[in-house]
């Protein structure tokens, strides 16, 4: 108790008139904090009620009897309390209730941000696409590109009915006769030197090789179709990539060495078959579009990057 209460307890026994001012001074300053709830609203509350409780406490009850005054101080004292503590509710209830977590950190983060001793630098989230990706099931995404799948009129070719000659012509071993392990090693080369074609000039030039550029063949359009399934086995493969620049052009690329890796390990079940398909009209707008002097892809030749 301090010393304040104390002498409030001595004056209080000796005078009723002090009595009477004390409580009027009470009751103003608890009609105070009934207008201003603020942090210290309750300490102070606790003050008067403190002090107001040592006045009662040295009244004896004939003073009370006569001096009834005093007793309805004492009341209005107590009821403006109750309300302050009421009021006091009301604030803690109404400060606590909009509360938001994430407003709440947003607010943090925007404090250190202006801190002069802070940098925050962004996260760099593309960096564990590749590890996040390994742990999903993601379905392979279907696209036309750049109008190239665009099917055409199937024809009604009619069945030629066998007839009685068709049955007695004797059959006649073709003159010209090449071994299919032949065949098949010639192409295996062919696409091999496409993959060392396409690498060289990626590590020259440091980007990807113009599609068409690379399949083209000014020429001859059934080279130039050739090469178009050469490379669609290669992307089928997982060796090379096929996607779009920022252009919107189509642009071939080897695959990382872990693409690669991972293609072996999965074997046909991440195969991806690009199946395209081009006809003369399209094979003689892209000459005049990109006016090649030469194929490249003609391993006969030296080929110029």
């Amino acid at each position: 108790m301090s010393d304040n209460e104390n002498n409030v307890s001595v004056e209080s026994s000796h005078s009723p008139q002090k009595r009477k001012a004390f409580y009027r001074e009470y009751l103003g300053k608890t009609k105070v904090l009934q207008e201003n709830v603020g942090k210290n609203t309750i300490t102070t509350l606790r003050t008067i009620m403190a002090n107001t409780d040592i006045i009662n406490e040295d009244e004896e009850a004939i003073d009370k009897a006569n001096y009834t005054d005093e007793v309805l101080l004492d009341s209005e004292v107590m009821y403006v309390s109750s309300d302050v503590l009421k009021r006091c509710t009301e604030t803690l209830n109404k400060d606590m209730s909009p509360y938001d977590h994430t407003e709440f950190a947003e607010k943090i983060l925007s404090y250190v941000r202006l801190r002069p001793d802070t940098m925050l630098e962004e996260a760099h989230w593309p960096i564990l696409t590749d590890e996040v990706l390994k742990c999903l099931n993601v379905t392979p995404q279907y696209s036309y590109l750049l109008g190239t799948l665009k099917p055409l009129e199937k024809r009604h070719i009619a069945k030629r009915k066998q007839g009685p000659r068709d049955i007695q012509v004797a059959t006649k071993r073709p003159e010209n006769v090449q071994a299919v392990d032949k065949v098949e090693h010639g192409v295996e080369e062919t696409v091999r030197k496409i993959k060392t074609l396409v690498s060289h000039h990626y590590k020259t030039n440091d980007k990807p090789l113009d599609f068409f550029k690379l399949i083209l063949n000014p020429v001859d359009f059934g080279r130039t179709v050739e090469n178009m399934l050469h490379v669609s086995f290669l992307i089928r493969d997982g060796l090379l990539q096929l996607t779009k620049d920022k252009r919107g052009k189509l642009v071939v690329q080897p695959s990382s060495k872990e693409a690669c890796t991972n293609a072996k390990r999965k074997g046909n079940d991440s195969h991806i078959q690009n199946v395209m398909s081009i006809n003369a009209g399209q094979w003689q707008i892209l000459k005049e579009t990109y006016h090649l002097d030469g194929a490249m892809i003609n391993f006969t030749t030296s080929v110029h990057l």
